[in-house]
């Protein structure tokens, strides 16, 4: 699922298995049902325990 939500786009997906959400800056030509190849930074990155939600540090 993709959401613009003004200066960034919400795309929601999944990694294996794995529920994933990203922020994407500007305006990325991305679709529905689009393969999204991407890197990021390793402190970009806010992981969550799924359980409690509590961020990981």
């Amino acid at each position: 699922m993709i959401e613009p939500t003004g200066a960034e786009l919400q795309v929601f997906g999944k990694v294996g298995t794995t529920a994933v959400t990203a922020s994407l800056r500007g305006c990325p030509a991305v679709r529905e049902g689009d393969v999204v190849p991407f890197a990021f930074p390793a402190g970009g990155i806010h992981l969550f325990d799924k359980a409690t939600g509590t961020r990981l540090d």
